[in-house]
């Protein structure tokens, strides 16, 4: 069996350690990490290895020889990259099965009982895999209790981690398998071979190993693989050859010095690594973080947790380096100083994207904002972007900051003004944007066809902001003003909303400027003063785009679920297909099939657009008595004629980890392969329970013939759940 081992990436994540290092050289209690992997591969029989590389490739075939660890060791250097599976190929022999380990992870699998495993379930591949606490950054696999596979989640948010079985990077592939790939064409293992394999039908398995296994793949991995490396090992930290230590030096558990360095009197160093040649002075301070080959700090120096101090840098007197900060080799940092930031990028403040694209984490500043402006245009990877921008009034001076942000990134802003969330979505529709932000209680991002972006746009978008990796130089491109836009919408709404209806109804919202439309579309000469006996108030729901409705003669309230199905009413009358949010009722599907025609679930991996009811709280209003205008119906009789479900909306905070929870307590309930929904089914009710992007907690959608079945559903999650559960109010 040929072993090719994949070391030709970049390290971006790692970086200020592999600006001037291939990731497979970066050590690890000293000891480079490919040397570590030849190793084990020598000690479970194989004694030949071709590498298969491309960035600083000089530097790592003349670390490693012709042969290092007592393996013969071969190489295969791309011209251009090729991608896992394009660049095996390349390294490939031409016959046999193939061994693909990644040259930059570090681990303790036994790759003869892996080959064995293959060739005894007959597979065609057989993917290595491994359980992770968190598996955001991971792509993930699911598979049956025989380990053949079933899916794939391609480094997914908290809202799709389905299961915490991590793919590792280390596959065996067949002969067969590997005759289908092109030569010398740009070929991904994970995003093209497999998927396509598991179409066709091919067998493929996953094995999960136990032991060790970490993907260096950022600073917090590379310094929690030190700690487990030295717990494994029995030793508290590691002082190496030609290191030394003052006596009045503290070197704390999990801390490695490594050749030729030196720490001095009164130091603290915890849970750090001190590469070679690297000085730390007097009295100094070192906590979870590295300081890299040849650095030089001054005395009193304090160096935060997973922040770097890149090779050759020096730094003065009390330099203080904040939490995560990296600095870029051979920089210099004048004594008193304290880094906040990245020296070489702008900024390093941890963004999250969340529920109904929420930027989250940062500041409420201009900067920040602006930061985030240039952030989203670089994540586009579209110099050439153009995006809508809308705010409600009292956040003008942020709509600023991050069109300002855009524009300097080489975007072209469309400045909505004073708007909706709805009116920015429908603008950027409208002038064929695909993108638009609207600034109001927070900064939301949104797709202008299915809302919500991909968590792939997120991940882009965060790591941008996070590493400061931001466009600068441009010329800033002048905004342009489209404000007229919004009457646009106001006109084509009040053409759908009823003219007996209008005034009929109040609306609450937390908004100035979607009360105003809505008034403008809705009300009786535009105004709010005009009907004193409402029929009802359409209450709209903070925070999100829904609306439910409160009927003043039963004082009962029906839920967005409810006017959702008197609008898809109104559109399959219309005679078209439904384009629904995943949380839309399931009635919905009844009544299209009902018909003669399709309602689709548009997730945020989809292309399709969702309807503007689904997302619009004002068009949802027009919509809904849209349908009982021309059905000549009370939008109460219409309501009640509806079948007697009742829908809830409830979050369940846990103290446990997500992952953990929905392998053990709902494993098999997600409804396809891509892992985009766990179904729970009880006597009278349908759950639909969906991870938060926070990471904290579930979402547990509820729909029952009754609210005595709804109770017993969330009866019957929280009992899975265990100790700890807690079943929030509706949100």
């Amino acid at each position: 069996m040929q072993v090719v081992i994949l070391a030709g990436g970049e390290g971006r994540r790692l970086r200020p350690l592999t600006c001037d290092m291939p990731k497979p050289l970066v050590r690890m209690l000293g000891v480079p990490v490919i040397k570590r992997l030849l190793h084990g591969l020598k000690e479970c029989g194989f004694d030949r290895a071709t590498v298969a590389d491309y960035y600083l490739a000089d530097l790592l075939e003349s670390s490693l020889g012709s042969s290092c660890e007592g393996v013969d060791v071969e190489y295969v250097r791309e011209k251009t990259p090729l991608g896992t599976a394009g660049c095996v190929r390349a390294a490939w022999s031409g016959s046999g099965d193939t061994l693909v380990v990644s040259g930059d992870s570090v681990c303790s699998f036994d790759f003869s009982k892996a080959a064995a495993f293959h060739s005894s379930h007959n597979a065609d591949v057989t993917i290595l895999a491994h359980r992770v606490a968190d598996p955001r950054e991971y792509g993930l696999i699911t598979s049956d209790e025989e380990g053949r596979i079933t899916g794939f989640i391609e480094k997914p948010g908290y809202d799709r981690c389905l299961t915490d079985a991590a793919n590792t990077g280390t596959y065996i592939i067949s002969e067969s398998v590997m005759k289908r790939i092109p030569v010398g064409e740009n070929v991904d293992f994970a995003k093209d071979v497999f998927p396509q394999l598991l179409k066709d039908g091919k067998r493929l398995y996953c094995r999960i190993e136990d032991g060790i296994w970490h993907d260096i793949g950022d600073i917090p991995s590379f310094i929690k693989c030190q700690r487990e490396l030295l717990e494994r090992s029995g030793k508290k930290y590691l002082v190496c050859s030609g290191a030394g230590f003052d006596e009045s030096a503290m070197i704390g558990d999990g801390s490695v010095l490594e050749a030729d360095s030196y720490v001095g009197a009164e130091c603290r160093i915890q849970g750090s690594c001190v590469m070679r040649r690297a000085a730390i002075g007097d009295g100094s301070t070192l906590t979870g973080c590295i300081v890299s080959d040849g650095a030089v700090l001054g005395r009193g120096c304090k160096i935060g947790k997973n922040a770097v101090v890149g090779s050759g840098c020096i730094l003065g007197a009390a330099v203080t380096v904040d939490e995560g900060v990296r600095i870029y080799p051979n920089t210099k940092i004048p004594s008193g100083s304290r880094v906040r930031e990245d020296v070489y990028e702008q900024g390093y403040r941890l963004l999250s994207m969340e529920e109904y694209g929420a930027a989250c984490g940062i500041s409420n500043s201009p900067m920040d904002a602006m930061r985030l402006g240039m952030a989203v245009v670089k994540a586009l990877e579209s110099q050439t972007a153009e995006i809508a921008v809308g705010y409600s009034g009292e956040q003008e001076y942020l709509a600023k900051a991050l069109s300002l942000g855009a524009g300097c990134a080489g975007a072209r802003v469309y400045n909505l003004g004073r708007s909706t969330a709805a009116m920015t979505v429908y603008a950027a529709r409208k002038l064929s944007l695909r993108y638009c932000i609207y600034v109001s209680d927070a900064i939301r991002i949104m797709r202008s066809d299915r809302i919500e972006l991909a968590r792939s746009e997120e991940r882009k978008i965060e790591m941008c902001f996070n590493r400061g990796e931001l466009p600068s130089g441009l010329e800033s491109v002048p905004e342009t003003d489209v404000r007229s836009i919004t009457e646009l919408y106001k006109k084509e709404l009040a053409g759908t909303y009823p003219a007996e209806f209008r005034g009929a109804y109040g609306f609450e919202s937390g908004s100035e400027e979607e009360k105003q439309a809505f008034w403008c579309i809705c009300g009786s000469n535009g105004r709010d003063d005009c009907v004193k006996d409402r029929a009802g108030c359409f209450v709209r729901v903070t925070g999100t785009p829904e609306v439910s409705v409160v009927l003043k003669e039963s004082k009962t309230m029906f839920s967005w679920s409810h006017l959702i199905i008197l609008a898809c009413k109104a559109r399959l009358a219309e005679g078209k297909d439904l384009y629904l949010t995943p949380r839309a009722p399931a009635y919905c599907d009844e009544l299209a099939e009902k018909a003669g025609r399709t309602a689709y679930r548009i997730y945020p991996d989809d292309s399709a657009a969702v309807d503007d009811y689904c997302w619009d709280p004002i068009a949802l209003v027009a919509n809904s008595l849209k349908y009982c205008a021309e059905n000549k119906k009370s939008l109460a009789d219409a309501l009640n004629e509806l079948p007697e479900m009742y829908y809830e909306q409830r979050t369940i905070t846990t103290r446990s980890e997500l992952p953990k929870i929905l392998r053990e307590d709902f494993c098999g309930m997600q409804n396809d392969s891509m892992g985009r929904d766990i179904i729970l089914h009880t006597s009278g009710a349908t759950g639909h329970i969906k991870p938060k992007k926070s990471g904290k907690a579930l979402a547990l959608y509820v729909e029952a013939v009754s609210a005595e079945a709804a109770a017993e559903l969330c009866d019957d999650v929280l009992r899975r759940l265990g100790d700890g559960a807690q079943l929030d109010i509706n949100v």
